[in-house]
């Protein structure tokens, strides 16, 4: 990769040349991809807790699809869908 110089422009004004060198670009993909694999186990970190707090509690989760007019239910919150 070379280095290339990109305009700046906003509202239809140009306001700078951006110049990113390979180092530079690589650097910044880098930090991208270090910045989603945090993101990711944060996710799967808060994702374990739900799973423990929804199995301790017996509660359950459902989801409705408007587009499609259909409900989708878990076991325990279908166990206890029998009266809704």
């Amino acid at each position: 990769m070379t280095d290339a110089a990109s305009p700046i422009i906003i509202d239809g004004q140009h306001l700078a040349n951006i110049c990113i060198g390979q180092f530079h670009l690589e650097q910044l993909v880098e930090e991208r991809t270090e910045d989603l694999r945090k993101t990711e186990e944060q996710s799967r970190l808060l994702l374990e807790r739900l799973d423990l707090t929804l199995g301790a509690t017996g509660i359950g989760i459902w989801e409705r699809d408007l587009v499609q007019h259909q409900s989708v239910w878990d076991e325990p919150a279908d166990k206890g869908s029998s009266g809704v």
